[in-house]
């Protein structure tokens, strides 16, 4: 039998981070708006591109990501995402939400070739890319490794040991 933490607490952490990333997603960005670069400046004086109310969505969702796969690392240790060295736990994290949060930068590239050049959409005249250029794409990004390195330094200090786990279990699950 497969021995695991019986509550580290990881459950609550991600409900959390869920719950805040849903707020500012939809609730901020979408009911007030405030995903609009126009919207944003106006009222919290965000700049387009690299800063505005995207940045702290996708800062919020390296945080979530990373949670995520930390709680979905020790709740089923065959997936191997946790090792006994801290480091190693650490860097394979914040690969994994880049690699989530470049999936995403892909998608969102894709819908808007898809509207602009195969449905011949004009995107570019009403404002309404999902990207609107590199500056926006590399904001993306780096937020979004901000919040999972971020995640990674508070789960490492709230909850020592989150992050390693004896080789013993990990190899006893498998």
């Amino acid at each position: 039998m497969p021995s695991h933490r019986e509550d580290s607490g990881l459950g609550a952490w991600t409900a959390v981070s869920v719950s805040v990333f849903v707020v500012a997603q939809f609730v901020g960005g979408d009911i007030f708006e405030l995903s609009r670069n126009g919207r944003c400046f106006t009222l919290l004086g965000c700049n387009a591109g690299f800063f505005g109310y995207d940045a702290l969505v996708h800062f919020l969702a390296g945080i979530m990501f990373a949670i995520f796969i930390v709680w979905l690392g020790e709740s089923h240790p065959r997936f191997g995402f946790i090792s006994a060295n801290f480091w190693k736990s650490a860097v394979i994290v914040v690969a994994l939400c880049t690699l989530i949060g470049t999936g995403w930068e892909i998608w969102e590239f894709g819908i808007d070739h898809l509207g602009s050049n195969v449905l011949r959409e004009s995107f570019v005249l009403t404002g309404q890319l999902l990207q609107s250029g590199n500056s926006d794409t590399v904001g993306d990004e780096a937020f979004n490794l901000i919040g999972s390195v971020v995640a990674v330094v508070l789960l490492a200090s709230f909850k020592p040991g989150t992050l390693t786990e004896s080789r013993e279990s990990t190899w006893a699950a498998i």
